[in-house]
């Protein structure tokens, strides 16, 4: 179901059946906080993108993980602090998860066939 025909039959329920945001959600099928912002008309708004501490350290992060791409989280807060960072650790954890690799196997898995044992 598309956004428009929800908000469609919310507004359809109150004004014309007069239902309580309670009917309505389990009439629609979504959450009463949501009909709630329908109504208010919340929902037809869009929401404003919030700024991040880490907004104007983008930019070093960048280009510090394609100078060397395995750096590790910490490296990275203790140079952001260098820089006058003031936000968390775990924002930095968050945000540079993107960019770190993921560790590779340093084996290979073994693969049997049905009913046979390794040494076989």
């Amino acid at each position: 179901m598309d956004e428009e025909s929800i908000i469609q039959r919310v507004l359809h329920f109150r004004q014309v059946e007069h239902l309580t945001q309670r009917q309505i959600a389990q009439a629609v099928g979504i959450g009463r906080g949501r009909v709630g912002r329908i109504l208010k008309g919340a929902d037809l708004a869009k929401p404003i993108p919030k700024k991040s501490v880490l907004d104007e350290y983008i930019h070093l992060i960048v280009h510090w993980y394609k100078q060397h791409p395995r750096l590790k989280a910490t490296q990275i807060y203790e140079r952001l602090k260098e820089y006058g960072y003031q936000g968390s650790y775990p924002l930095v954890v968050l945000f540079s998860r993107e960019y770190r690799r993921p560790k590779e196997n340093v084996y290979h898995p073994l693969v049997f066939f049905a009913g046979r044992r390794g040494s076989d």
